[in-house]
């Protein structure tokens, strides 16, 4: 709990991580559009492990993400429209 670690580079194949509670990855992933290398972090706000869902809430982005498992959500942290990666829970435990 309240930990923070780097996940480093976010590639187009992805990345698993095992998050707890109230803790942050940091990470940085590039933009489709400029090629830019855009720097982020996620936390984890909340694990419903009876429901299996999560609250993430990413850097730059002002809502909280709600996310159950096989859910797959568009993040787009550089504000130009367009998706720089898909968050997609694949386990809750």
């Amino acid at each position: 709990m309240n930990s923070a670690r780097d996940i480093g580079f976010i590639e187009n194949t992805g990345v698993n991580t095992l998050f707890f509670i109230h803790s942050t990855a940091t990470f940085t992933a590039p933009s489709k559009t400029t090629n830019k290398l855009i720097p982020s972090s996620v936390t984890l706000k909340y694990a419903d492990l009876y429901r299996n869902h999560i609250r993430v809430q990413f850097k730059g982005l002002s809502d909280e993400l709600t996310l159950a498992i096989g859910d797959t959500e568009n993040i787009d942290l550089d504000g130009d429209g367009t998706p720089i990666f898909r968050q997609r829970l694949s386990m809750c435990t």
